[in-house]
């Protein structure tokens, strides 16, 4: 009997599951990633768990009402970390031993298909909040966007500060206040929904170890809206009983994120 068809039907149906409860396409996984939020703009946004037996169903998910709406530990909590996994996963960003894998790639040939009709959570989501952004902040979000994903990286901090020169950062906040024409607080609100927040949670991508005296780790810090394609990286310098270290944003989903902003007008 040849068993090649039949992982190729459970492997379609192991995608088709995935994909069904990505937050594009379900509500109750859609509240879940998006969480904490105030009671008040839940009941705005997601009138159909306003009831008593609705509100029951996602107590047992492990979601609690309060004044916030809030995960606790259970099942809520894990669904929150595969949402994560499968973004990643099947936009070629999970790093497995200090590797990016090209899961796309591999499955495309064993389902004998082209890459772009598989599925793609992340790609899906990453549109919706694209849209949102655009209608909370117009064409600045957009372009805000743009402009962070011309650079391969930019430098944050240096310990090694010299203080002639400004950092990349520095002068990318000036680059972007100047072309986009916008102030320091509309910057710093695009910066928080794009860049992201430690208190909003954070996963550690990757950590090298300490090699002939240097070591990184990257730390994404998740974002309002879990657009997450921002994330810091640190390089830490160790001598003798000092250490130096650099700080800079990298960024993750390139490929996938400049064909959505294809979609908007420049």
């Amino acid at each position: 009997m040849d068993k090649q068809p039949r992982l190729k039907e459970h492997l379609t149906n192991l995608l088709n599951a995935l994909t069904n409860i990505s937050p594009s396409r379900n509500l109750i996984s859609q509240l879940t990633l998006l969480l904490p939020k105030d009671l008040a703009v839940i009941e705005q946004s997601y009138p159909e768990f306003t009831t008593t037996s609705a509100r029951k169903i996602l107590q047992l998910l492990g979601i609690r009402f309060g004044d916030q709406v809030r995960r606790e530990k259970g099942f809520a909590e894990a669904l929150y970390q595969h949402i994560h996994k499968t973004f990643d996963w099947l936009d070629n960003e999970l790093i497995y031993h200090g590797k990016r894998l090209d899961v796309r790639t591999e499955l495309a040939k064993l389902l004998d298909k082209d890459q772009r009709s598989l599925s793609n959570p992340y790609m899906e989501w990453a549109k919706l909040v694209l849209r949102k952004f655009s209608e909370l902040l117009g064409m600045k979000a957009i372009n805000f966007v743009r402009m962070l994903l011309k650079h391969d990286s930019i430098e944050i901090y240096d310990s090694r500060y010299d203080s002639t020169k400004p950092f990349q950062w520095d002068s990318f906040k000036k680059e972007v206040t100047e072309k986009l024409k916008i102030n320091p607080a509309e910057f710093e609100e695009l910066r928080r929904l794009t860049i992201g927040d430690h208190k909003l949670g954070s996963d550690k991508l990757y950590h090298t170890g300490l090699r002939s005296g240097i070591e990184t780790q990257a730390i994404l810090n998740h974002s309002e809206y879990h657009l997450d394609f921002v994330y810091e990286e640190k390089t830490f310098y160790h001598f003798g009983r000092g250490v130096d270290y650099t700080a800079r944003y990298a960024f993750r989903h390139k490929e996938t994120l400049k064909r959505l902003l294809e979609e908007f007008e420049a």
